[in-house]
Parts: structure tokens; C-alpha cells; sequence
């Protein structure tokens, strides 16, 4: 019969054993850079203020129209003949060309590739004063209101190389766009004929969507920056047809989807 103190004896020693060989083998993975514990989950929230700027492209802001109307309405003496009204279609680009703004978005890690984002964003411009027809041969100039919208969205982000410092990533947003009302002066140079704050567009409320593309840069732990680009697309806005119509060009207001090409720059603290 064995005895219980060599049983014992016999048991320390395999536990030594095999202890030994478990921090043998912990000591070589350290020495090859191998973690034996789990990689870590990603979960934090993180808030991004950021600086846009966005390029209209192939967005019509009125479409163009012939017809004729009396011509004392134009500025000119007399009753009697029409006189003949050209107006030409113009896009978002030729009324206000390059839009700027800026925004703020809180968001979530929901893993170490995937972020949940909502945001709130400002973009507006500066409207020109263009030529937009004629009235018998003479220019038919127009200044709009400037363009003034608040955007509210929610989207994700998708991180194609997480563990890198430099990051690339792609994503995709939908939301609202609420933009003020926009009215016209129309006016014929060197005439009488002067037409001021025509309504155009009333106060809209219309879808606002897209999709990003874009590398982030970690600054440390915590920080990040980065820029990002990829389209927009934001809804037609609500005609006024009240005075337009009077004018005899009913209809020329009914087209104003905006599409654009933004270059946003960010900057991201984690907390």
C-alpha cells in the first residue's frame, strides 16, 4: 500500500510541474508579443465637432419658361402689343455656389469597427445676383434670398482597419433638412420694372440623406481628426406659386432637389 505522505509527495511535485511549464510558456509569448488575455470590446461614447463645405452639383433651382405679359408690367410705355419673357433654367451652383457650415455629432463605439452617430449641422451661402432671362431682348435680373438651412441626422460609421492608427473608414447618414424661405428680386435695368421679396420657396422640412467616405488619424488615446467626403442629397423644397404664376411662369420653382459633394474636417474626443 502506498503511503499517504508520498501521495502527497507525488501530487506538490506534479503541481510544480506543471506550473513551471505554464509560466515557460506565458514567459515565450511574452517574448513574441502575444497577449494570452481576450482583446478588449470598444464601447464609449465620443463627440465630433467638424467644418463643412459642399459643392452643388446637377441640382436645378428653377426650371426656365417663355411666355408674355403686358408691357407695362416690364417697365414699358403703352398698351398695346406683349412683350416676350425668356426665363432660362439655373442651378443651386449658378444662385449660390459653394456652400459652407459646420456641426456637432455625439456618438457611439458599439464595437471597435462600428459607430452610431447623430448630429445637428448648419450649411448656408450667399446668394449672386444673376441674370436669369430676358424681357424683350433687355436682361432679366433676379437676387435671391441667401440659402439658410439646420440639418438633424443619425448614421453609422464603419472602420475598415481598426487596429491602425490612420484609419479608413466608410459610412452612411439619414435625416432632416430644414431650410428658411427663400424669396426673389426681379428687376429689369434701366427701367421702372422692379419686383421686390417675390415669394419663391415657402419654409421646408425635407429629407436629407448620404454617404461617407473617409480616414481618421489618432492623435492620441483619446483624440482623433480626420476629413471625409461622399455625396448628399437633400429633398425638393415647397413652392410659392402665388405671384410667380402671376407673372405668367407658373411651374418654374417646382424643381430644387440639391445634390452636393461635401469635404468635411473633423475632430473627435473620446469620453
Amino acid at each position: 500500500m502506498t503511503s499517504p505522505l508520498l501521495r502527497i509527495g507525488v501530487a506538490a511535485l506534479s503541481a510544480t510541474i506543471s506550473f513551471q511549464a505554464f509560466a515557460n510558456d506565458s514567459s515565450d509569448a511574452m517574448d513574441k508579443g502575444i497577449s494570452l488575455n481576450p482583446p478588449a470590446v470598444v464601447h464609449g461614447f465620443f463627440v465630433r465637432a467638424r467644418g463643412d463645405i459642399e459643392f452643388p452639383i446637377s441640382s436645378e433651382f428653377h426650371g426656365g419658361a417663355s411666355t408674355t405679359i403686358h408691357p407695362r408690367i416690364s417697365g414699358g410705355q403703352g398698351g398695346r402689343g406683349r412683350a416676350h419673357v425668356n426665363i432660362d433654367s439655373k442651378d443651386f451652383d449658378d444662385i449660390y455656389g459653394t456652400m459652407y457650415g459646420g456641426g456637432i455629432e455625439l456618438g457611439f463605439a458599439i464595437n471597435d469597427r462600428l459607430d452610431a452617430l447623430a448630429g445637428l449641422s448648419y450649411l448656408g451661402s450667399n446668394a449672386k445676383t444673376v441674370t436669369i432671362g430676358d424681357i424683350d431682348g433687355r436682361d432679366f435680373v433676379a437676387k435671391f434670398d441667401d440659402y439658410k438651412s439646420w440639418r438633424l441626422h443619425g448614421g453609422v460609421r464603419y472602420e475598415l482597419a481598426p487596429d491602425e492608427k490612420l484609419r479608413p473608414y466608410t459610412g452612411a447618414f439619414v435625416g432632416v433638412n430644414v431650410v428658411d424661405r427663400i424669396n426673389g428680386d426681379f428687376r429689369l435695368p434701366g427701367t421702372g420694372f422692379n419686383l421686390r421679396n417675390v415669394p419663391f420657396y415657402d419654409d421646408s422640412s425635407v429629407i436629407f440623406t448620404g454617404a461617407t467616405l473617409g480616414v481618421a488619424y489618432d492623435v492620441s488615446p483619446n483624440f482623433e481628426i480626420g476629413v471625409e467626403s461622399g455625396f448628399t442629397y437633400s429633398g425638393k423644397l415647397k413652392e410659392d406659386d402665388g405671384t410667380v404664376s402671376g407673372l405668367g411662369v407658373p411651374g418654374i420653382n417646382n424643381k430644387s432637389s440639391l445634390f452636393t459633394i461635401p469635404v468635411r474636417i473633423f475632430g473627435s474626443l473620446d469620453f
